[in-house]
């Protein structure tokens, strides 16, 4: 899965530009294996409902960051 993000949103706009490209796939993967070695993964599993996590509305970041 790729994903384009704008690394400057708020920036004027450049020649260059700051966008990148992340293929999620293999990142996604590497992370499942290092908690899987700690098992964090089952303990998450355990728990009933992880709930919504607070965020201020300034905030202007992407869950991407």
């Amino acid at each position: 899965m790729l994903i384009t993000h704008d690394l400057l949103p708020n920036q004027k706009q450049m020649k260059n530009g700051f966008s990148v490209t992340v293929d999620l796939f293999p990142l996604c993967t590497k992370l499942y294996e290092e908690l899987e070695k700690f098992n964090a993964i089952n303990r998450l599993k355990e728990v009933r409902q992880l709930g919504m996590i607070p965020v201020k509305k300034k905030f202007s970041r992407s869950r991407y960051d």
